[in-house]
């Protein structure tokens, strides 16, 4: 039965069940006034009778004319009659009182049966708005809120906790609870029998049963259930009936497990959906090899910084880092050696660098390091510091110890180098490509002013010094570096005498 035809239905007895003691009191008062006007209306026939006619003489003659008739069965005749009559009424009372309480019970009953459909009802516009509201969510910490909000409303009588699997899967951590229910910080994941029979654990629901060793020293969870999506088992919901056993029948503590039931195939969905939300995210803003953010997110992140420093009007650095004669490791130790080589430059420089800064590989041997608040002076002993960090650097491939790792680093300074990210990009790269002309394994930017910031930004027309030719295997290159584009590898070209070292404007 839908909400529109259960409504329809309570419109129209809503008159007559608003209030069912009601009704019975006024069905007995109407019982009563119409036994009292028959006994009154008899009384009166009667007397009636009575007063019109002279009973005397009336039976004087009549019995001079039935001389024969037994006048001693006269009173019983007439006894007879009013037992008859009395009978009657009580028949005809007791029937009335018998259908009043009939329809009274049938009242109920309807009433009680709207009552509940309009619980199911609206326990089902709720499973709606959670399912609804479970998709829409960010993060898990937003869903946790949302399913604890609305099983407080689903689930009234009872109370309890989620845990969800940890990365390492041997544990479980409790991420949400309702109506105060318990919920421990950790568990281990054999600690259930649910999760241990790969099924929901309803105690006290067979002949002999046991209690999970997670609810041991506190109060038993009455049902355990497990989460499960796409095939796979991801949490746990612990649910403990809240009302005394004997205040709650059977049948209510069964819908009760059913409803939970129904909540915990909704909120499966929901924490895979985000958790595949948030993979693919990573997976679009991570580069895979390194773990370090790219391209894409380098490019996001520096727009909202230097909205944030022109808001605030703070400062903002860039490092632009380049892995010196990278190619070098490619060609004589192969290409997992250099896969190697970045994997460890990655790591180094994500645990030299702050919390709040954005360290990015933009491509090939290229990273991008962005200093939130840092001043050109801060960033520039930043880049020092990296660079004896990589000196010291030792690489294992294999059985032996890969040659020593080395990096060149541009300095770039908002707003002294440029106002928008492809002008900070572009300046910094020219910068790294200074420190390769003068001999790499070393930090170029431009010079500082008094008050530790960038004095002017480069002139672009200026020709840099001479490029030394530097030995790379077996190949002799005259040549320097060009900056690749949307993550692909540098190539090499020639720079003619008084042409001037500039790099491609860095795109979107």
């Amino acid at each position: 039965m839908d909400e529109g035809k259960i409504l329809s239905v309570g419109n129209t007895i809503d008159g007559k069940a608003e209030s069912p003691h009601a009704e019975a009191r006024f069905l007995d008062l109407r019982s009563r006034f119409f036994d009292a006007a028959i006994s009154l209306a008899i009384f009166l026939f009667i007397a009636a009778l009575v007063v019109i006619f002279d009973a005397a003489e009336m039976w004087n003659e009549f019995s001079a004319q039935h001389e024969d008739w037994e006048l001693d069965e006269v009173p019983g005749l007439f006894l007879a009659l009013c037992v008859s009559l009395i009978w009657l009424l009580i028949r005809r009372n007791a029937d009335r009182r018998q259908t009043h309480e009939s329809l009274k019970q049938s009242y109920a009953a309807q009433r009680a049966a709207i009552e509940s459909e309009r619980e199911r009802n609206t326990e089902a516009q709720l499973i709606g708005e959670l399912n609804e509201w479970l998709q829409t969510c960010r993060s898990l910490g937003e869903l946790y809120d949302i399913i604890g909000a609305f099983f407080s409303r689903l689930l009234p009588q009872g109370k309890g906790g989620i845990y969800v699997y940890s990365n390492s899967r041997d544990a479980l951590d409790g991420v949400c609870s309702w109506n105060d229910g318990t919920l421990k910080t950790t568990m281990a994941a054999d600690d259930c029998w649910a999760l241990r029979r790969g099924r929901t654990y309803i105690r006290e629901a067979n002949a002999i049963d046991f209690v999970c060793p997670h609810a041991r020293g506190g109060a038993p969870a009455d049902c355990c259930i497990p989460i499960v999506a796409h095939g796979e088992t991801i949490g746990l919901i612990t649910l403990e009936i809240d009302q005394d056993r004997a205040k709650t029948s059977a049948d209510a503590t069964r819908h009760l497990i059913r409803l939970a039931l129904i909540c915990a195939e909704r909120v499966s969905l929901g924490i895979a959906n985000v958790r595949l939300r948030d993979q693919l995210r990573d997976q679009s803003i991570q580069d895979a090899l390194t773990g370090l953010y790219n391209r894409r997110y380098m490019l996001e992140t520096l727009r909202r910084e230097i909205a944030r420093a022109n808001r605030n009007d703070r400062a903002l650095s860039i490092l632009s880092l380049d892995i010196d004669h990278f190619k070098q490791f490619n060609d004589n130790h192969g290409h997992d050696a250099g896969d190697m080589v970045l994997r460890s430059v990655g790591e180094r420089l994500s645990s030299q660098c702050r919390g709040e800064d954005a360290v990015c590989r933009v491509g090939g041997e290229e990273f991008i390091v962005i200093l939130p608040e840092a001043t050109f002076d801060g960033a520039r002993r930043k880049a020092q510091a990296l660079l004896a960090v990589f000196e010291d650097m030792v690489v294992r491939y294999g059985d032996h110890v890969l040659p020593r790792i080395t990096v060149s680093i541009g300095v770039a300074t908002y707003p002294h180098c440029g106002e928008y990210p492809q002008e900070l990009l572009k300046t910094a790269d020219e910068w790294l490509y200074r420190a390769k002309a003068n001999g790499r394994n070393r930090v170029e930017g431009p010079p500082a002013s008094s008050d530790g910031d960038a004095a002017v930004t480069p002139s672009l027309d200026q020709a840099p010094p001479e490029v030394p030719t530097v030995e790379i295997g077996a190949e002799a290159s005259s040549s320097r570096r060009q900056p690749a584009g949307n993550g692909a590898d540098r190539t090499l070209a020639a720079v003619e005498p008084g042409q001037p070292l500039l790099s491609d404007a860095v795109g979107p």
